[in-house]
């Protein structure tokens, strides 16, 4: 009824303060004495605190996960923790995705899965996605895509899954980039850089890597014991092996808008690995009474390169239609695999020296155009329809050398077979074979080289082959080189 009293605890002055929700606060001073120990308030009035209240804006935060009929989205661009950390340790926080601590990523518990770019095969993440993945800001990433049942547009045959990175395309005018540097304890670093920009309907995404890695030396003991040629009983292997190895990576994008259904983009990757392997052994033959038979020691060098280049161009129409899609693509790829090994033989026991030196120049173009259209049907449906073709041509050239630095002999052998096995007169005998002029060749002094396909070629898929029927022909080209240096 708004009546209300208040005890004091002793005479003096005192202040009364009132405030209420939307009125001005009212102050007024008390004095109570001996003789006037109750003071009557009266009636109070207060104004009202009457204010215009500006624009009230109610914000509400993306799910960071969206789950569909055949994927699931993982939403980055909400996400807080992308804007200062690496798209692998996002992809830790994705559902169904997990990397362990070697940096080994699986999707649903199986590493048989496809990592794809804005929805296409990307050579970039196909050798080493982790170091890829790690050297992206995942700042650059708009969303992470599991693909739990891929159309056939994707071609996923076989596999559990597909990831797909979609990147970011920047809205408004302007530019990000980032420079990242990594050192690790087995002397391994490298280095990067991520730079994105937009000027008008023009985009641009470029992203480079370098790593450089030393592995240290191994200590290589190898013991062998025939126990069915006494002659040869006991062949022993010391020595020492290490490796370097130098990767580049890269990703390039271009985007132009023609309008707000209409977009072109161009992109290609590169990613290229050079490796160089060598080794230094000694080693020696013995016979079943530890006798010397031969021995020699033995410097190899190997250097495999491969990697890929890439190239894609796309446009992309969208309708009216909500989800109504038509994108016409071409790609083409370019996977060299180069391979050049030498083996330097120095005799300090029965044995001849020489020189042996191996080059695999091979590679695979590929060239893919693909047409798809993507129509949303009645009842949540989607109709999706294409065509694909692809030309794929490989290429390989074998080349093994043989050189005598002593005489300058030099034998090249020329072949568009696959493989070459080399035969180095073990099965000679000790004291000589009957040769030409009535010569004698001895154990380990000649060596013959035949073109072929590798060894077992019929129960391995991946390994080239070719079975010819009776009575087909069938023509090969091996070329044997002589000079002199």
């Amino acid at each position: 009824d708004g009546y209300f009293s208040v005890s004091l605890p002793e005479a003096g002055s005192y202040y009364f303060h009132m405030s209420s929700i939307g009125k001005i606060p009212a102050r007024r001073k008390v004095s109570v004495s001996a003789q006037s120990p109750v003071w009557n308030v009266g009636k109070l009035y207060m104004k009202d605190d009457a204010r215009t209240l500006g624009e009230v804006r109610v914000s509400a935060q993306r799910p960071l996960v969206k789950v569909d009929i055949d994927k699931l989205v993982y939403n980055l661009e909400e996400d807080p923790e992308a804007k200062v950390s690496n798209t692998l340790d996002m992809l830790r926080k994705v559902p169904m995705v997990t990397v362990d601590g070697d940096d080994n990523i699986q999707l649903k518990g199986n590493s048989n899965f496809k990592i794809y770019m804005n929805g296409r095969p990307s050579g970039l993440l196909s050798s080493n996605p982790s170091a890829v993945l790690k050297s992206l800001p995942a700042s650059s990433i708009k969303d992470i895509e599991v693909i739990t049942d891929p159309g056939a547009r994707y071609d996923a045959e076989g596999v559990s899954g597909i990831i797909n990175i979609i990147m970011e395309r920047r809205v408004l005018d302007g530019y990000t980039g980032t420079v990242s540097a990594e050192v690790t304890a087995n002397e391994a670093y490298g280095g990067g850089t991520f730079v994105s920009l937009k000027a008008g309907k023009l985009g641009l995404t470029a992203n480079y890597n370098l790593e450089y890695e030393r592995e240290p030396i191994a200590d290589i003991t190898s013991f062998r014991e025939n126990l069915s040629d006494d002659a040869n009983r006991y062949l022993s292997q010391i020595g020492e092996h290490w490796e370097r190895e130098k990767m580049h990576r890269g990703y390039l994008e271009g985007t132009f808008e023609i309008d707000s259904m209409n977009l072109i983009s161009v992109d290609a990757n590169l990613f290229r690995k050079r490796q160089k392997e060598f080794s230094d052994l000694s080693v020696e033959m013995r016979d079943m009474n530890r006798d010397l038979i031969y021995a020699y020691d033995r410097f190899s060098q190997n250097q495999p390169v491969f990697g890929s280049v890439e190239v894609n161009a796309n446009y992309q129409h969208e309708t009216r239609r909500k989800g109504e899609l038509l994108t016409l693509s071409y790609r083409f790829t370019n996977d060299p695999n180069d391979d050049e090994n030498r083996m330097r033989i120095t005799g300090t026991s029965n044995y001849s020296d020489f020189l042996q030196w191996d080059t695999n120049r091979a590679k695979t173009n590929e060239h893919t155009g693909q047409l798809d259209y993507i129509r949303p049907i009645a009842g949540g449906h989607d109709l999706e329809t294409g065509v694909k073709y692809i030309l794929r041509q490989t290429d390989s050239e074998i080349t093994q050398r043989l050189y005598d630095e002593t005489s300058g002999r030099n034998m090249e052998v020329w072949t568009d077979l696959v493989g070459i096995q080399v035969y180095c007169g073990g099965w000679l005998a000790k004291d000589g074979n009957p040769g030409k002029g009535n010569s004698k060749v001895t154990y380990r002094r000649g060596v013959a080289l035949e073109t072929q396909f590798y060894p077992d070629s019929v129960n391995h898929s991946n390994f080239p082959f070719k079975y010819v029927e009776a009575n087909e022909e069938f023509k090969t080209i091996t070329e044997f080189r002589f000079s002199t240096k």
